[in-house]
């Protein structure tokens, strides 16, 4: 399946409510999905038939400071594709700045 077939089956699974962008034409292709339903497009890319994507060759996360961004290199050794899927979340603030963090935890030892 090339990934604009792999983006097609995913659209009429789910709806453009659920992905939110596609780009075939970008030298590694790819899918952004909503986050809210990224481990129901994940299941189901594994265990339909049709993608088989049993393997997570890597996971990758990119700090944009407004958002974090989540990217999912999925690959099928039965079909010989793979899938990159990507997904945004809110950054949210840290809790603790750098130096209290180090101070509680020599507080702890």
């Amino acid at each position: 399946m090339t990934s604009q077939e792999l983006a097609n089956a995913l659209l009429e699974q789910f709806g453009p409510e659920v992905v939110e962008e596609v780009s075939s034409d970008a030298i590694q292709p790819w899918i952004r999905i909503s986050p809210n339903k990224i481990q129901e497009v994940c299941s189901f890319a594994k265990n339909a038939p049709e993608f088989a994507f049993d393997f997570l060759r890597s996971i990758a996360g990119v700090d944009y400071q407004e958002s974090i961004e989540l990217n999912y290199f999925l690959f099928s050794y039965p079909h010989k594709h793979e899938l990159y899927i990507k997904s945004r979340v809110p950054a949210r603030p840290p809790k603790f700045r750098a130096k209290h963090l180090a101070c509680r935890q020599l507080v702890r030892a």
